[in-house]
């Protein structure tokens, strides 16, 4: 009787295995909590890419602005089909799509060569468009600056570099074109000159004003430059901190060792963008403790702006980290967001850390968190690992919304507007609600 009540006991065991590796409880059994959804969205698809005259083009995820009442958005191009523009009415209306090369031509730029479009911003009636040609386009080494008419996407006029030799396309970059006062400031850098890159002004109707060589150090990827009142920043990796006064910038006197450098204590690697509230500029580092043992931290600095003195320094003590892939300044606190999963809150007075959350307890290569945003009460970061969009209470970090939505890697610029959230996807433009239960 002993061994039949065994038997009993085990063949249960074998069948429930047993179908279980046939997903057969699949029908019977709710996702593990870290897959389902939490919280109720509102999703309205506001644009589709059925509306694109080209089955392979995508709207990219590198640039999306607006005005009172539209979207405007990029799409990637190539030389069989040239990126397009695309304003979208906020309320999902007809669209309209226009051929940035077409516009350029005519316009009477024959010459033009936008394929591939990087980046598109709105200012005050203009939309500024940045373009570089493909990368199996040889005959092309420049990139090119468009002003747009908001009202039919017509050309109004262009802006071409016209140095000799290839241009550093990580100088580049991918972010939108800078405005400061009444003027467009441009970089880049030539691909043999290693010593330094050119600052090019330009005013409201894409006239050159200024152009300045850097002799000192240079961007190498995009959201290297922040502007603040008359104050340009600019950090490179294994660089110090470099601050131009933007009025001796326009000085024809100007002398470029006349900048600040702000340097770290011991070695330091810049790994984030620059934040500013007018006094205070914030920004997240790697400082090399020990070379040999490969001991270092990430440190959050708060710098002020009148004498470029180091208020107060926060330390994650996390064992591992890459970058910090977004860092926001709203009422008061800092939120950051590293690739490897975690989101943290930091007061921008002291330096003290509000909360920290990790997404999941998975490995960094799999919580790859993207570019985030403030949407009312919640910090919001698209996670390019699992195609969810989190939403964190900004007091305490816990996750209130958590939406799956395609998210196809990179940075990611999200409009906000109120308590709406715009989303590029690639396959559409989606508009967002979190709605709170209760």
């Amino acid at each position: 009787m002993k061994t039949n009540k065994t038997l009993y006991l085990v063949i249960p065991v074998i069948l429930i295995l047993l179908f279980s590796s046939c997903n057969f409880f699949d029908f019977f059994f709710t996702r593990e909590k870290e897959d389902e959804e939490i919280g109720k969205f509102e999703d309205i698809n506001i644009f589709d890419r059925i509306f694109l005259p080209n089955e392979l083009t995508f709207i990219t995820e590198y640039s999306m602005t607006s005005d009172e009442n539209y979207l405007y958005a990029i799409t990637t191009g190539d030389r069989n089909c040239p990126g397009q523009v695309v304003k979208v009415p906020k309320n999902g209306g007809k669209p309209l799509i226009k051929t940035l090369l077409n516009e350029a031509r005519l316009a009477g730029f024959a010459d033009s060569s936008p394929y591939d479009l990087e980046s598109v911003d709105y200012y005050n009636h203009q939309l500024i468009v940045k373009t570089v040609p493909v990368w199996l386009q040889p005959e092309h080494g420049e990139f090119e600056i468009y002003c747009m008419n908001p009202e039919n996407l017509s050309v109004q006029w262009r802006w071409v570099q016209e140095e000799n030799g290839k241009l550093d396309y990580h100088v580049v970059g991918c972010s939108p074109i800078p405005r400061w006062n009444d003027y467009y400031i441009i970089y880049y850098a030539e691909e043999k000159k290693d010593d330094g890159f050119y600052i090019v002004f330009l005013d409201l109707n894409g006239n050159q004003v200024v152009k300045r060589f850097i002799q000192k150090s240079r961007p190498k990827d995009e959201g290297n430059i922040c502007i603040v009142d008359n104050k340009l920043f600019l950090h490179q990796e294994l660089e110090p901190l470099i601050i131009y006064d933007l009025g001796k910038l326009l000085d024809l006197n100007y002398n470029s060792n006349d900048c600040i450098d702000f340097s770290f204590s011991g070695e330091a690697n810049i790994y984030s963008n620059i934040v500013t509230d007018g006094k205070t500029c914030y920004f997240c580092n790697i400082e090399i403790k020990n070379q040999d043992k490969h001991d270092c931290v990430m440190v959050l600095y708060a710098v002020s702006l009148s004498n470029y003195q180091t208020l107060w320094k926060c330390e994650f003590d996390d064992e591992h980290f890459d970058c910090i892939n977004s860092i926001l300044l709203y009422e008061g606190n800092i939120f950051l967001a590293a690739d490897y999963g975690c989101v943290y809150c930091v007061n921008s007075k002291n330096g003290k850390l509000n909360w920290k959350t990790k997404i999941s307890d998975e490995t960094k290569w799999t919580n790859l968190l993207c570019e985030g945003c403030i949407v009312e009460n919640y910090f919001v970061i698209p996670c390019a690992s699992n195609s969810f969009l989190y939403y964190f209470d900004i007091n305490t970090g816990k996750i209130k919304g958590k939406y799956n939505i395609p998210v196809f890697g990179g940075k990611r610029h999200c409009y906000v507007e109120g308590e709406y959230l715009y989303i590029t996807t690639g396959s559409y433009i989606a508009r967002l609600k979190l709605i709170e239960e209760g």
